[in-house]
């Protein structure tokens, strides 16, 4: 195996480094502190804790899957302050800010999947895309993660809409 194709851990202590900071252990038994250990049984140096809380959150996704053993899930819901989701006559009311639109679109690109009700498609044949620079291609249904429907209804993709058939038509109704 060539140096560029070794573990990066094994690179790390080839290289000489004499001080990691690490920000939290791997949670996986499968590896749990194994790659700590290497480094310290190297003679390197190994702190653990800085930016912790930071990483439990980027990687909360993985923690939830190995220690729980179900998938991360995150609720987003915009209402309006008199707990209202649309106007009269269930027309489209904006609600979210740009900054809070953003922030979505940020969500949906840390995301597997995002879980859409019949009802909501319906209504407003939603995208369900990341929209940020540099990520409009993370939600794409050829890539896997993207888009999914709940369904307890069990209507078929062309009730639907034909934006969001294609979605339907690869996912088990809950």
């Amino acid at each position: 195996m060539s140096a560029s194709h070794r573990p990066a851990l094994t690179r790390v202590i080839a290289a000489g480094i004499k001080r990691v900071v690490s920000a939290i252990e791997d949670p996986n038994p499968e590896v749990a502190g194994q790659g700590h250990a290497r480094l310290r049984a190297a003679g390197i140096a190994v702190d653990i804790g800085l930016g912790a809380a930071e990483a439990a959150r980027d990687h909360a996704g993985h923690f939830r899957r190995i220690r729980d053993k179900r998938p991360h899930v995150m609720l987003k819901l915009a209402i309006s302050t008199d707990d209202k989701i649309a106007a009269a006559g269930h027309k489209p009311l904006a609600i979210s800010g740009e900054a809070a639109k953003a922030r979505m679109h940020l969500l949906r690109a840390q995301s597997d999947a995002i879980l859409v009700g019949i009802g909501t498609v319906k209504a407003d044949d939603p995208l369900l895309t990341c929209r940020l620079p540099g990520m409009e291609a993370r939600f794409t249904s050829a890539g896997g993660a993207g888009p999914r429907l709940a369904d307890t209804r069990h209507q078929p993709a062309g009730a639907i809409g034909p934006r969001d058939a294609a979605v339907a038509d690869d996912f088990e109704p809950c």
